[in-house]
Parts: structure tokens; C-alpha cells; sequence
């Protein structure tokens, strides 16, 4: 799988993004509606309006899709959104007609299990100073092609959204700067941390599964999905592959009602290489601060 690439302008672009304030907010009408229209007028399972965070990819709305954000690097919009955009509208459309003919894609998760993603069209959304902070997309099962009265109408679904973002009365309290070094410090401290964790045998999304199930009160594969934006099936690899490491073991629930659930707990071996990855983190984060400073 081909990891989503980071455009040019990232920091310029979050800081576009953030200055919106529309990041975990509540649903509104305007974006329901939109994706529910989309979904019904072009006969798609799928339709969605989400914004690219420096990690993830959240949904302000949804029809067809369950969780809330995904993982970044393995979003089809990570890459939508490192498009190059004139001043025509046509520029700002990104379609892939099948998946899985498409190299980037093929073994993607989300087109090898769970949505089952085949066919993508998407219409970038942008800040009034023309930073790609979004897409409206929407996706089938199936192969697709579209004709052009029904890309401009899908042109006009996203118009009003892209209007809608543009009178957002965005946010001035962001510096540059600091949101330069805030998302480098990120960076350097995931491939920190994935590094010495590679050393103990676990990688860093293997570790924030431990981080989920030691701070959650009742784990389930499910919940952990839907936080860390993970297909079931990737949840499902890396239980297992915990499983097999002696680090967490899985419980038939006797306190729910609902006996069919598995709760998710970690065991002594597991909470030593949880506390491992915490103090590294800690630790990168502590030295990075001091580099900064200097």
C-alpha cells in the first residue's frame, strides 16, 4: 500500500484548516443533508464531507460509513488532497474509476476488506485563501463512470459546501511558527517512538492499541476501530498479532448483558511494554522541547 504523500504547503494548509474550528464539532444540517442528496441522486453507498487533520481524516457527514475518522496514511482523500487546483472547478474533481487496478490502491484495507471501496470521485474543499483542507467524496462497491451532466451536479453538492466552509468566521490566534514546530515535533516523535518500540517487537500502532485497551474501562475491537480510524479486518491482524506476543487476551464479558461481547485486557508483559512506549514518548518529546528552545 502506497502511504498518503504530504503535500507542499502541509503546514500552510493545517494552519487553514485549524483556523476553521470545524475539527470534532457536532453534525449540522447543511452536511447531512448534502451527503444524503449525493447519495440518492448518483445511486452511491457512500458519500462523505471530511477534513485532513495532520494524522487522521475526520467526517463532519456520513452516509454509508460508520466510524467517525480513519487513519491519514491509509485515506484515499490524503492523497485527493495534494491535487493541484486552477481556477476552474473541473481541476478541483479527483475520480478513480476502479481501485483496484489503480497501484496506490490495490491492497489498501479499505478496498481489500470493509467498505470494499471501488469506484472514488471526490471534489476538494477549500479555505478562502485556497488551501485543499477537505473533500466531499463520494464511493461505490463497484466501477463507475459518471457522465458530465452528473459530475456538474455532484460540482454543485460540493459548491455548497465549499461555500459553507468559505463564511466560516475563521479563527487569527495561529502562528505560523508554532504550528510548524508542533507538527515537526509530531513527526520526529512518531518515528522516535516507532523506532524504540521496533527494538521491543512491537510497532507504534500495535502500541496505541495497548494505549487503548489499559485506559479504556471496557475494550472492544469495535470501539478501538472507530478511535483510531483502523478497518475491522487491521483491527482483527493486529489483536492477533498482540495475542500471540503474550501482551493483552480477550475475555468474554459477565458484566454486560450482552455475554457475545469480548473485552480486551492487558496483562503484566503488556502493561511493561506500554509504560516502555509511554516514557520513550515522553522522553523524545522532553528532548525535542529543549532542541526548540535552543
Amino acid at each position: 500500500m502506497e502511504l498518503a504523500p504530504m503535500p507542499d504547503n502541509e503546514v500552510e494548509r493545517l494552519r487553514a484548516l485549524y483556523a476553521l474550528n470545524i475539527l470534532d464539532t457536532q453534525p449540522e444540517v447543511i452536511y447531512d443533508r448534502v451527503t444524503r442528496v449525493a447519495a440518492r441522486l448518483l445511486d452511491v453507498p457512500i458519500a462523505t464531507v471530511c477534513f485532513v487533520d495532520r494524522d487522521r481524516v475526520w467526517f463532519k457527514a456520513s452516509q454509508g460509513v460508520s466510524v467517525c475518522e480513519i487513519s491519514r496514511n491509509e485515506s484515499i482523500c490524503g492523497h485527493t488532497i495534494c491535487l493541484e487546483t486552477g481556477d476552474d472547478e473541473l481541476s478541483r474533481l479527483y475520480e478513480i474509476q476502479d481501485m483496484r487496478l489503480d497501484s496506490r490502491f490495490v491492497d489498501n484495507p479499505m478496498v481489500m476488506g470493509p467498505p470494499n471501496i471501488v469506484y472514488y470521485l471526490a471534489f476538494l474543499l477549500q479555505s478562502k485563501t485556497k488551501e485543499n483542507v477537505g473533500t466531499f467524496c463520494i464511493m461505490d462497491t463497484k466501477p463507475r463512470s459518471f457522465s458530465d451532466l452528473e459530475k456538474s451536479l455532484f460540482i454543485d453538492l460540493g459548491k455548497m459546501i465549499d461555500d459553507q466552509i468559505k463564511s466560516i468566521e475563521i479563527a487569527s490566534n495561529f502562528s505560523i511558527y508554532d504550528l510548524a514546530i508542533a507538527s515537526d515535533v509530531a513527526y520526529k516523535v512518531y518515528d522516535e517512538m516507532d523506532a524504540s518500540l521496533k527494538r521491543k517487537g512491537i510497532n507504534l500502532t500495535e502500541w496505541k492499541v495497548l494505549d487503548l485497551v489499559i485506559n479504556s474501562d471496557f475494550a472492544t475491537p469495535s470501539n478501538i476501530g472507530k478511535q483510531l480510524g483502523l478497518a475491522s479486518s487491521r483491527v482483527s491482524q493486529i489483536l492477533e498479532v498482540l495475542e500471540a506476543k503474550n501482551l493483552i487476551k480477550r475475555i468474554r464479558s459477565v458484566e454486560n448483558s450482552d455475554r457475545r461481547l469480548v473485552k480486551l485486557e492487558c496483562n503484566d508483559q503488556g502493561r511493561d511494554v506500554w509504560n516502555y512506549g509511554k516514557r520513550v514518548g515522553d522522553q523524545v518529546v522532553d528532548k525535542l522541547k529543549v532542541v526548540e528552545k535552543a
